[in-house]
């Protein structure tokens, strides 16, 4: 079995995860303007969260490949997986009741990282 081959399970995963990523920044991003103000500095905060998100997931995958057992790499991911769905389910609705002008980069950052 040549080295391809035995990846080739894991190409669906890689085109879907980034196809999600670049349709939901966009779509958050949309969502959200009007809460803060339509400005763009909005917009530029959401392509700069996912983006630094994408590259501290590309991150988190070499580490835990190259540092970590099978069986710890599957008990992190179960754990943050664990922690991702619990700061889900504590969405922060702060926009929707207006934000000062000092806070709305904090409350905005807060918002994506819990979507």
């Amino acid at each position: 079995m040549s080295r391809f081959s035995a990846l080739t399970p894991f190409l669906p995963a890689v085109f879907l995860s980034a196809f999600l990523l670049f349709q939901i920044q966009p779509l958050v991003g949309k969502h959200i303007l009007p809460w803060y103000g339509g400005t763009a500095a909005v917009w530029t905060t959401c392509l700069l969260f996912f983006q630094a998100l994408l590259c501290a997931g590309y991150t988190y995958a070499h580490v835990s490949v190259s540092l970590l057992s099978t069986r710890f790499q599957l008990l992190v991911h179960g754990a943050l997986l664990v922690v991702a769905a619990f700061v889900f389910a504590l969405r922060n609705t702060a926009g929707k009741n207006g934000v000062s002008a000092e806070n709305r980069l904090t409350a905005c950052c807060g918002l994506v990282g819990t979507t």
